[in-house]
């Protein structure tokens, strides 16, 4: 699972809210992907940076706290790195609204709610 897809999921159970999820249990690894400036630009514009922030937190990357003025392409490349490269393949998203854990596996987020949640 990449920030960018982690970035985009809300929790079945809290689905009042956006929240966003915290990563634990995980095993990470880097995906070579070629940057594309204009798909990262359009990109910035869609995603919650708070939300981009603290995952990237969970997995060990830093981010700014806020999206930088000067989006030259030294700058696009490492939120490209961050959205596109960096990819959990197993572990746990767990709602910081609600405690729900998530399991992923081979890099999927299981997002299916049990019997007893519907």
């Amino acid at each position: 699972m990449r920030l960018m897809t982690h970035n985009f999921l809300l929790c079945n159970v809290a689905v009042r809210n956006r929240v966003d999820f915290s990563t634990v249990e995980m095993r990470l690894e880097e995906r070579e992907d070629d940057f594309n400036r204009e798909f990262i630009l359009k990109l910035i514009k869609k995603i919650d940076w708070a939300a981009f922030r603290s995952g990237a937190a969970d997995i060990g990357y830093t981010i700014p706290e806020t999206l930088p003025s000067d989006l030259n392409d030294e700058v696009l490349k490492n939120i490209h790195h961050a959205l596109l490269e960096l990819e959990v393949m197993s572990g746990k998203l767990v709602c910081r609204h609600c405690g729900r854990e998530y399991v992923i596996e081979q890099g999927i987020p299981n997002m299916l709610l049990r019997e007893d949640e519907v």
